[in-house]
């Protein structure tokens, strides 16, 4: 059932009344979801836990377990509810974690917890003001003088993470805002006595005083806060000009300063001599013989851009002498130089409009902060905004078309044309045009296709430049050329112009408005005219994709077929992303006549037709399942139908069962109901019996890649039924099908959402989803167990395929029902003695009880009887002696599964972050916030945080009980097995379990210990190795874990290991020892 959610009223007043406290910054997002009324009530159970549990820890002074715990646990506090807490409580917890990190000989690893928790809980410095909270400075810096000039760590005494330098750097950014007024003074007479240019002394004093001078005072305190040093340092920065070391620090300090301080500060006698070693800084080459500047340190530039931006505006010659610097690097950004400088400048083009954007973002923005406010006087102006957009245009206009600054040359788009579009995007059209025309230049179209993704939105927008919409048509037909099989890189990016548009654009035909309204303008005519291009357009471009997928069809070349398994390649993978996502975006933004329109012609190229199923097949099959996903009832019905009485027709004979290799026409059907079953479950349920019939036949098959297809089949299937999902990522949540008397398309291209008005819609199962579910878990599912319970008792055995298949469908049973099938309740086992509950008995409210209901006939549980066979199965495969290796990497993942998914892979909430933090950047805006984001990208947004919910609450759901322990002791009877690839897999899974529950190892010990004695084989001791060392981080290294009993038995037992001659051995011991050291 679809489930929509009305954005809550947010007033603080309410808020302050529903909790009994104002938050400070609570996640927004958390009001969205479809089970919101229940996230209060779990936050504070969560956050009365973590306040009762932090605090008896701190008083017992039990700092492990007690304080780590449930320090991760507020860090996950942060992640699920943002700053959820009183003002009074979050003041309360940045003074504990400060006084934490300075508890003198402190390790240096819960250092590094607490430091980046205190980071965390100071990362919005805008909620609490110096005068509610002051932090000394001495005990920190006394901290990072142990830390960082510790004389034990190089001779191995003392381990420091390598994060340690820039976690504690951050912590005294975060902190210095918060030092007492006099602290300058202080830092002052500590440290002066360093600052001697003919002293090794010099660049530490400097360092220091960049780190920990506080720059953010109000301007009644500037005597007490720069200006006691400012004109001693300036005086040190003009003196010396060989590029001494120190220069670097000494210039972030002046930046930062500026940055702070805008209006305050008077730069303008040290201006020219700055943008001169601006210059200087770039190590240009200079006449025909490449003769270069003088080298020596280098400048960040971060710090470079920010002192620049921070001095333009107030009548300054910032923006002349900018003007003057273009000038002289103008030609080195041309093409044709390319050298060492050309990174640097690049960069410094990228960098410098973001930050001009910063700015202007932060004058404008009406934000309550206790920040110094800049001057009326000094703020930037209509003109200083023209002036600086025209100054930085010209070269961004030619590095676009450089080897290495297209890319550089969009993101400097982008910011610009927030500033202003009328300047930015006539050139980059003008430039487009006319590449289009030039068959011999491909590059040249590919570059400007990139920098006007960039600027699709206010060219779409068309607020600034009221010419931009009529362009959109034209832009849209002209680039149809360029999705060329021949030229990836050029039709990628064609997919990507075309994409960012169709999110931006209701693909509506507009042109009856003219005749049907009066408050039209000249330039809204003309684009209404345009619109009826729309269908052409559409039709021509999934012409194109037709052509593109016939051009990728793989014509199979070797003469074993049977055993050729074809894998698509990087260029092809892309290539199914980026086609499935342009279309479901048109699909998603088309009027209903242009659906139906295009859904016509999508059936009469793929509906009855067999694609090769590696490459072309599923591009043809992704394209539908996109199209499936926007309007699901026509989709099903003009295809589903059809498509299951063909493989029913097919799968009638038993003999095609038995067959080593499907036809391609099989395998195609198969990939294509694969595809369609991603769809809401609701309407999937008219065709139920329907399914159960093909899948009772599909998941017979004997070809690997045929059962491999149908187990996917009833995974997505079974994923629909049970997953929680947004359905609908239209630009305007009303629709486009409406009169055109009442609603004008055009008027909301590139209109941003709403957040008080969202109307998003939700996929929540409802209890005929959830019955299906279960039917089919009970008809496949818990019938493969039977089998695997049979074969491991040796009553029924299977062959290797049956195995290999068997397991593998219980893999996509658990992988598609991981939602709803509820964690087994044991009682945990204890793993470390503590004067506080370590166990979080917290349930969330996405997994309410209704929600698990699901069980096996007679009530039995679902992952616990998993969990039980599994143990069989995997016991009689080593005990036989099983090479069947395929066999044992599903074991593998089955663990893992049972284990860590409850839903949501981490994986793929990785890469969906990613995903979404590419499409914020081009279609975001810096200059007025996450206010302005598409409707699109706020649901998106709101999905992320459900799948975050859902990681979190399986990390919780991780605690050690006996059928865990049963679960490791298999794993780590594979991760020595006899096998490589099996022991390395399954190591994998140990690892990412050591990372979830630290303590686990405790109850493993018994079994590694016996993997190093002198009588194991080499595979079990090299597996064990392996274990123990967990060189992805040593501080996980099980030779090093805060357990001094454990810590004993292992190094003695790594001791006693007997010489071997295998290099992988010796090496592995080696790997050890700097561990034991």
């Amino acid at each position: 059932m679809e489930k929509e959610v009305e954005s809550a009223d947010g007033s603080e007043e309410l808020r302050h009344k529903k909790l009994g406290f104002l938050p400070q910054k609570e996640l927004i997002f958390n009001k969205f979801l479809p089970y919101a009324d229940g996230i209060d009530g779990e936050s504070e159970s969560f956050l009365s836990e973590i306040k009762l549990n932090l605090s008896r820890a701190v008083l017992l002074r039990e700092l492990r377990p007690g304080v780590v715990t449930w320090t991760g646990r507020l860090i996950r506090y942060i992640n699920l509810y943002g700053l959820k807490f009183a003002k009074e409580d979050h003041i309360k917890f940045i003074k504990l974690y400060y006084d934490l990190i300075v508890i003198p000989g402190l390790e240096a690893s819960m250092i590094s917890l607490f430091a980046s928790t205190l980071s965390s809980l100071l990362k919005k410095q805008y909620l609490i003001s110096p005068t509610e909270l002051q932090l000394p400075w001495k005990p920190l810096y006394k901290l990072m003088k142990t830390i960082l000039d510790s004389p034990y760590e190089d001779v191995g005494l003392y381990y420091i993470p390598a994060s340690m330098d820039s976690v504690l750097r951050t912590v005294v950014k975060l902190c210095r805002d918060y030092f007492p007024i006099e602290a300058t003074e202080e830092m002052l007479s500590e440290w002066r006595p360093l600052l001697c240019p003919f002293d090794m002394t010099m660049p530490m004093g400097i360092s220091l005083f960049a780190a920990f001078l506080p720059t953010k005072a109000e301007p009644k305190n500037h005597q007490q806060s720069y200006l006691l040093w400012f004109d001693e340092f300036m005086g040190l920065w003009k003196m010396c000009h060989n590029k001494p070391s120190w220069e670097f620090d000494l210039l972030l300090l002046f930046s930062r300063l500026a940055d702070n301080n805008i209006g305050y500060i008077n730069w303008e006698p040290v201006m020219p001599l700055m943008f001169s070693k601006i210059l200087n800084n770039f190590g240009l080459p200079v006449g025909y013989r490449n003769q270069r500047g003088q080298i020596g340190h280098k400048f960040d530039l971060g710090a470079v851009v920010t002192w620049i931006v921070a001095s333009l505006g107030g009548g300054s010659s910032c923006q002349d002498h900018l003007d003057a610097l273009f000038k002289a690097i103008n030609s080195y950004y041309h093409p044709s130089n390319v050298g060492t400088w050309h990174t640097k400048l690049n960069d410094f083009l990228r960098r410098l409009p973001a930050t001009f954007v910063k700015r202007l973002h932060r004058e404008r923005s009406n934000k309550k902060s206790w920040l110094t406010p800049i001057p009326e006087n000094a703020k930037l102006t209509e003109m200083d905004i023209t002036r600086f957009v025209e100054s930085v245009l010209p070269v961004a206009l030619l590095a676009m078309f450089s080897r290495a600054g297209a890319y550089e040359a969009s993101i400097a788009f982008h910011q610009l044309a927030q500033l202003r579009p009328e300047l930015v995007i006539p050139p980059i059209l003008e430039r487009l045009y006319s590449a289009l025309d030039t068959v011999t230049e491909p590059h040249r179209l590919t570059a400007t296709l990139q920098c006007l993704v960039s600027v699709i939105r206010p060219l779409v927008r068309g607020k600034a430049y009221p010419e931009g919409p009529s362009h959109v048509l034209p832009l849209l037909m002209a680039c149809l050329p360029a999705i060329d099989p021949n030229d990836i890189r050029k039709t990628l990016v064609t997919f990507q112009l075309v994409t960012s548009i169709a999110t931006l654009v209701p693909f509506v035909d507009c042109s009856g408005a003219i005749s049907q309204r009066s408050d039209l303008t000249e330039e809204e005519e003309r684009v209404c005219s345009a619109t009826a291009g729309f269908e052409d357009f559409v039709l021509q471009f999934i012409d194109r994709c037709f052509n593109l997928v016939e051009s990728s069809s793989l014509e199979q070349t070797r003469l074993d077929k049977a055993k050729n398994v074809e894998k698509m390649t990087r260029e092809e993978s892309l290539l199914e992303v980026g086609l499935s996502s342009t279309i479901a975006s048109l699909a998603m933004q088309c009027s209903g006549d242009i659906f139906d329109v295009a859904l016509a012609k999508l059936y009469s190229f793929v509906g009855g037709r067999a694609f090769e199923p590696h490459v072309a097949g599923k591009f043809a099959a992704h394209i539908v399942g996109s199209v499936a996903k926007v309007n699901t009832a026509k989709v099903l019905q003009t295809f589903l139908p059809n498509l299951l009485r063909s493989l029913e027709s097919t799968l009638a004979s038993d003999d095609i069962l038995e067959e080593e290799r499907q036809e391609d026409e099989l395998m195609f059907n198969l990939l294509l109901l694969s595809e369609l079953m991603r769809c809401p479950g609701t309407f999937l349920l008219p065709f139920a019996d329907q399914l159960i019939r093909v899948l009772d036949r599909a998941l017979m098959l004997k070809a690997r890649e045929a059962y491999l297809s149908s187990g996917t089949v009833l995974g997505n299937l079974l994923k629909s039924l049970t997953t929680i999902y947004p359905t609908d990522f239209r630009s305007v949540a009303e629709g486009y099908d409406r009169a055109l008397s009442e609603y004008l398309p055009i008027r909301d291209w590139g209109k941003p959402g709403d957040l008080n008005n969202l109307q998003i819609k939700w996929h929540f199962p409802n209890k005929e989803e959830r019955f299906l579910a279960e039917k089919l878990l009970k008809r496949y599912l818990e019938t493969n167990l039977n089998k695997l319970d049979e074969h491991a008792d040796q009553i029924n055995t299977l062959s290797r395929e049956e195995l290999q298949r068997t397991l593998n469908h219980t893999l996509d049973c658990i992988l598609g029902a991981g939602a709803v099938l509820p964690p087994w309740q044991e009682e945990p086992i204890s793993m470390a003695e503590s004067s506080v509950r370590l166990a979080l008995p917290l349930q969330f409210s996405h997994a309410d009880a209704e929600h698990w209901k699901i069980s096996f006939s007679n009530g039995k549980h679902v992952r616990l009887t998993i969990a039980q066979t599994l143990f069989k199965v995997v016991r009689h495969l080593l005990s036989s002696g099983s090479d069947d290796t395929f066999a044992l990497f599903g074991t593998i993942s089955i663990c893992q599964m049972l284990l860590f998914h409850y839903g949501v892979l981490k994986e793929d909430f990785e890469t969906h972050q990613k995903n979404f933090q590419m499409v914020k950047k081009v279609l975001g805006s810096n200059l007025i916030g996450r206010k302005a984001d598409i409707r699109a990208l706020m649901i998106d947004r709101i999905q992320l945080q459900h799948e975050l919910r859902v990681l979190e609450s399986a990390f919780t759901l991780s605690v050690v009980t006996p059928t865990m322990h049963m679960i490791l002791k298999d794993l780590v009877q594979l991760a020595t097995s006899q096998y490589s690839e099996v022991r390395s897999r399954a190591q994998g899974v140990l690892s990412y379990l050591q990372r979830q529950s630290p303590k686990a190892y405790q109850i493993i010990m018994e079994d590694l210990l016996n993997g190093l004695k002198p009588e194991a084989s080499h595979e079990q001791l090299k597996g064990t190795l392996y274990i123990l060392a967990e060189h992805s981080s040593k501080q996980r290294s099980l030779l090093v874990m805060h357990n001094w009993s454990v810590v004993k038995e292992l190094w003695i037992a790594v001791a006693r290991i007997l010489p071997s001659e295998k290099p992988s051995i010796i090496q592995l011991t080696n790997a050890s020892l700097p561990h034991n050291s």
